[in-house]
């Protein structure tokens, strides 16, 4: 039976290929079910252009590399960038893993 982990989302045609950064938190490793004080990533929360600014997190593993820099918004891309839904309280929920995230240069 074909689950919702088989699912390969397009994302390019879901979100497009500029996406505006909003905010990065850190992530932590889970032991056991329970949050550990080691962190393992880091959690970008960036809006979609064409799809009227909604928002979505995207985690990208390993030490965090961009940061906002005390702007409100910047451009960014990711490399690897998946779609996923998963299940929160019983609603589905909309989220994403990518391997790095590189700012989009403002000026091209």
């Amino acid at each position: 039976m074909l689950s919702l982990k088989d699912l390969k989302i397009d994302t390019a045609a879901t979100l497009g290929d500029t996406l505006l950064l909003c905010r990065a938190t850190p992530t932590y490793a889970y032991e056991g079910g329970i949050p550990t004080s080691k962190r393992d990533g880091t959690r970008y929360t960036v809006a979609s252009p064409i799809c009227n600014m909604a928002t979505i997190n995207i985690k990208v593993s390993g030490p965090q590399t961009v940061d906002l820099g005390g702007k409100a918004v910047m451009a960014v891309a990711f490399d690897a960038l998946e779609i996923y839904i998963y299940f929160r309280e019983g609603k589905p929920q909309v989220a994403g893993r990518a391997k790095a995230i590189k700012v989009l240069d403002s000026k091209a």
